[in-house]
């Protein structure tokens, strides 16, 4: 039964999976898919984007390292040249690994604090008794990007472990003094703070907008349900979503019976072909349009036939392009019709033979019976017609 809506409520199909599918079989797929199930496309991609990421600021940090100790600061001691090229590496392979499980928020706050250590590190100056202004340039970065993505809590604690970072300094540098961190701790932290408060108010208006989205979701999944109407959402094989109605339609009991059901499994046979070849071309977009409206039998689990009125759209569903259909079952209309029809037919039959026997001469009157008893026949798909003679005495 082939048909979009905003999609609020998705369940998985019965040979579906959470395993993801590399886009090819090349190694920058392999090294940058998780290993684990995700449960929807973003989380996906942001698992990627995360790892890649991960992979792409060690040969950065590495370079910038090299020219840090080679050109700016050949005087630094060589464990401490050690400890800065080996640490933010390790910790960056962490986090690779860690979205790589799949754990994608448990990545990010990681690579945060990951990013603000190796910050620090590579801008210290080591030659004056202070911080360098990119530092706090790119410490402020981080914590803005960590505001948006992450909650404004987690933002506050990458803040207290920055400046303990920055106090750090003071036992790793004896250059630096307490003095000397004072004005850029200032600094940084009325701009975080600032920071938290946009967060803060960003997070109040995107929750009352999120608890408006809820209710509006509810709603629509209550309507989705409860409607007489039949929903059905599939990907031209098999069904993807339906609501109950669809699924008392086709003699099952509940929505999630129907779901992962191929078209085979209640189409009528003699509509099979017509619906799946629409179907297939509907969400083609090379393929001309196919009817959006018809009617079509389906065949329910215990052998009974129903008439639908079907009407479907194209739809993004789950980021793919997907049919939604909206049906009626019109089973007792198309039975009044053929009733109907069946009625005007023979009443047509009547009249025909009456006006035949009305102008038919007294000597061709059993040949005009034999006639009119096989035109009933014929209609009543009988093998014989009679006319008895029945007298109640008798």
């Amino acid at each position: 039964m082939p048909g979009d809506y905003i999609i609020f409520n998705q369940r998985e199909t019965s040979n579906s999976n959470n395993y993801p599918e590399p886009r090819n079989n090349g190694f920058l797929a392999w090294i940058t898919t998780p290993v684990v199930g995700i449960d929807n496309d973003e989380s996906l991609q942001k698992s990627r984007l995360l790892m890649t990421t991960a992979l792409s600021l060690i040969p950065v940090h590495l370079l910038v390292m090299w020219i840090n100790f080679h050109y700016r600061h050949p005087e630094t001691p060589s464990a401490q040249k050690l400890f800065n090229i080996v640490v933010p590496p390790i910790l960056m392979l962490t986090v690779y690994f860690i979205s790589r499980r799949g754990h994608f928020q448990a990545g990010i706050r990681l690579g945060a604090y990951v990013a603000s250590l190796a910050i620090v590190m590579i801008h210290v100056n080591s030659v004056n008794s202070g911080i360098e202004n990119n530092t706090l340039f790119f410490l402020v970065v981080i914590i803005i990007i960590n505001s948006i993505i992450d909650s404004i809590w987690q933002t506050m604690l990458l803040f207290v472990a920055q400046m303990l970072a920055l106090l750090v300094l003071i036992l790793i540098y004896e250059e630096i003094t307490l003095l000397g961190l004072v004005d850029p701790i200032i600094l940084l932290m009325m701009v975080s703070i600032l920071v938290m408060i946009y967060a803060w108010i960003r997070n109040q208006i995107e929750g009352r907008r999120s608890t408006t989205l809820m209710e509006q979701e509810q709603n629509y999944r209550v309507i989705f349900n409860t409607s007489d109407h039949i929903v059905m959402i599939h990907d031209g094989h098999q069904v993807v979503l339906c609501n109950d109605a669809a699924a008392k339609l086709c003699g099952y009991t509940d929505a999630d019976e129907l779901i992962g059901k191929s078209f085979r499994d209640f189409i009528h046979p003699d509509d099979f072909e017509m619906v799946a070849t629409r179907a297939r071309a509907r969400l083609d977009p090379n393929a001309l349009t196919p009817p959006n409206h018809y009617e079509m039998r389906v065949l329910r689990v215990d052998g009974i036939t129903h008439w639908v009125d079907s009407h479907s759209t194209v739809i993004q569903f789950g980021g793919k392009r997907m049919t939604m259909a909206n049906a009626i079952d019109i089973t007792e209309r198309k039975k009044a019709e053929d009733a109907l029809h069946h009625r005007l037919a023979f009443d047509k039959i009547v009249t025909g033979i009456s006006t035949r026997f009305a102008n038919l001469p007294v000597e061709d009157i059993d040949r005009g019976i034999e006639g009119a008893l096989d035109r009933i026949g014929r209609f009543l798909q009988a093998s014989h017609a009679c006319i008895y003679l029945y007298h109640p005495d008798e």
